[in-house]
């Protein structure tokens, strides 16, 4: 389930196999997609959602240090 809803995530589902699927009986389907460059546009995503989350973070503990830090007495 923790992979189809990765797929999901990134709007690559026509990536996601089935066992069966895994076993070369859509072998032609993943060799288009590849070829027509959608390995790469959701290798985009990822890297996007990547820089989001890298980004949300250190504002995030940025926030938490300055929060933190104690206010100097005048």
């Amino acid at each position: 389930m923790k992979k189809h809803v990765f797929h999901m995530a990134y709007d690559a589902t026509d990536f996601y196999l089935t066992t069966e699927e895994g076993h070369g009986q859509d072998l032609e389907r993943i060799a288009g997609l590849l070829e027509g460059g959608g390995a790469d546009t959701v290798a985009a995503r990822i890297r996007d959602h990547a820089d989001h989350s890298a980004a949300s973070f250190m504002r995030t503990l940025t926030s938490l240090l300055d929060t933190a830090r104690p206010t100097p007495i005048p």
